[in-house]
């Protein structure tokens, strides 16, 4: 399966001309990192840390690292830093792409 075919199965998974973007809705301040399922096509993720000093923007590019078996290296926050609407450009490899479409549960 191409991986444009792999973005386009999964309402948070988008193609850009820099590779596939996670787009996550994050509401920050929760007893615990988690992700809680879906917000229209996001997926819902809330962290821990406050949105103070970028805090929050790190416990969720950290979290995501860790669920997707990925360096922190290989993951960039490309646009809503000061948001709760996010989006997280990914590695373009099939591995990172289906490890993704199964954060949703």
């Amino acid at each position: 399966m191409a991986l444009s075919q792999d973005v386009a199965d999964s309402p948070f998974l988008a193609a850009s001309a820099g590779g596939p973007l996670l787009r996550v809705h994050v509401v920050p301040g929760a007893a615990h990192t988690e992700i809680v399922g879906l917000h229209g096509d996001r997926l819902k993720i809330k962290v821990r840390s406050r949105p103070h000093d970028g805090a929050a923007n790190r416990e969720l590019l950290r979290f995501v690292c860790e669920e997707l078996a990925i360096k922190s290296s290989q993951i960039e926050l490309v646009s809503g830093a000061s948001s709760r609407r996010k989006s997280l450009l990914l590695p373009a490899s099939a591995a990172v792409l289906s490890r993704a479409k199964a954060l949703a549960g």
